[in-house]
């Protein structure tokens, strides 16, 4: 009973947010969710309250795929420096792995009916990964490798902007048919995130390797 339980919720996420990201969220009532699935009402409100309980449900696990490797990392045996980088080449490889879905996912987040989602995924990742981020930025000014006056404030920051600037190349990575110049500018974006991270965090050029991992997600050469 309980695995069947388990995987009508499971149908419910999955039906829901197909159709957040081709209908948008504010499109999509909990009745188009039902028509798809076959579950009754009283089914789909035994799992969930609420459309608004299933987004945030579908932020949180998004988030969460992430953090999870994010935390195992910041505890390994490992100067700063070393995690940062760690960390960054682990999620790029997630993100490789999971191309196809990520590509769908940030299509939809550029629709303004999907503007909810987006917000949801962006607020818990800033709630779950800043103490995470913070920590190990404290533990790189403490080796001497960063150089900023608030870990906290760092972290918030290049959490905040990063997404954005990554959401830039996902845009010019969408528009290439009409945009031959597209892989260049990609790599603008790629570079100043990597140069936009080394300011905040106060680093060393060249001590924190960003710009060729997007580079070589879409499949960009120097």
């Amino acid at each position: 009973m309980e695995n069947k339980s388990h995987k009508t919720k499971a149908l419910i996420l999955k039906t829901a947010y197909e159709l957040f990201s081709s209908n948008g969220y504010a499109n999509t009532p909990i009745s188009r969710i039902l028509e798809k699935t076959g579950i009754s009402k009283g089914g789909f409100y035994h799992h969930f309250k609420s459309k608004e309980e299933i987004i945030d449900t579908i932020a949180r696990l998004q988030v969460d795929r992430v953090v999870i490797l994010i935390n195992k990392i910041a505890e390994e045996p490992l100067t700063a420096l070393e995690k940062f980088n760690k960390l960054i080449q682990k999620v790029q490889l997630f993100r490789t792995r999971n191309r196809d879905q990520l590509y769908k996912l940030f299509e939809a987040f550029l629709s303004k009916e999907n503007l909810v989602l987006k917000d949801k995924i962006d607020t818990y990742t800033l709630r779950r990964a800043k103490p995470v981020y913070a920590k190990i930025i404290e533990q790189g000014i403490g080796e001497g490798v960063f150089r900023t006056s608030s870990p906290e404030l760092a972290a918030e920051t290049i959490i905040r902007t990063a997404p954005e600037l990554r959401m830039k190349m996902v845009q010019l990575h969408l528009a290439r048919k009409t945009n031959e110049h597209y892989e260049k500018d990609i790599g603008e974006v790629a570079d100043f995130l990597e140069e936009f991270v080394l300011k905040i965090l106060g680093a060393d050029k060249g001590s924190i390797q960003i710009a060729q991992l997007f580079k070589s997600f879409y499949s960009i050469t120097d």
